[in-house]
């Protein structure tokens, strides 16, 4: 079909055309493998993409008051990373049905960092938010609070690490980041004792299930 986008198998190197999908999945009629993104070329890309954003934000001096660039920043940055990625990584696998599960550390790594993520952006766009607002309100006061949310809990050791309005946007992120990495490591510790708890709990009622079944046969 024209105006079809056409990809290569990473398996067998055969063109498989991109048809209108929700989800990243397609069978290749050549080998009938499962293509799908690879997550290794997601991964490398973010990586460089935050780091490309990084450089862009050092090289136009932003500052803490011009947050919200840095997304459409870091979008850009991540576009330009992956078209650099895929020149050494394939942005395609094979899905492999009998792939082993992965292991203790790769899923907690995952959960970690996908909070860290999380909470980075999430205290960027309210910090920028109630900064603002304080702003608009005339209360220098209230923008210092509102900035102080930054800066918890390194702010409390390390002067350096407090954000205040003369500081570079660049070295918001990163404080930013240092802060938000001590927040996802507690919160990763809580998720998995929570996670152990339940999933004890679900293991006991099983049990007690099952014996309650074999007492009934009897």
């Amino acid at each position: 079909m024209p105006g079809l986008r056409i990809i290569r198998c990473p398996g067998c190197g055969g063109g498989i055309e991109l048809l209108p999908s929700k989800v990243f999945r397609y069978g290749c009629p050549h080998c009938q493998g499962i293509v799908i993104l690879s997550r290794r070329h997601l991964l490398v890309s973010y990586v460089l993409g935050f780091i490309l954003s990084l450089i862009v934000t050092k090289l136009l001096q932003l500052s803490a008051a011009a947050a919200p660039l840095w997304i459409p920043i870091f979008v850009l940055s991540f576009v330009a990373a992956a078209q650099l990625a895929a020149l050494v990584i394939s942005p395609y696998e094979l899905y492999k049905y009998d792939a082993p599960p992965p292991g203790l550390i790769a899923r907690n790594l995952g959960v970690f960092l996908g909070i860290w993520l999380a909470i980075v952006v999430s205290i960027m766009t309210y910090g920028y938010v109630l900064g603002w607002l304080a702003y608009l309100n005339g209360s220098h006061r209230d923008l210092v609070e509102s900035m102080d949310l930054w800066s918890v809990p390194l702010g409390f050791v390390n002067p350096e690490f407090v954000v205040r309005p003369d500081k570079s946007l660049m070295e918001v992120i990163g404080i930013v980041s240092a802060n938000g990495y001590f927040w996802a490591l507690g919160l990763t510790l809580i998720f998995k004792f929570v996670h152990s708890r339940m999933r004890r709990s679900r293991v006991t009622e099983l049990a007690i299930s099952g014996s309650s079944v074999g007492e009934d046969d009897d």
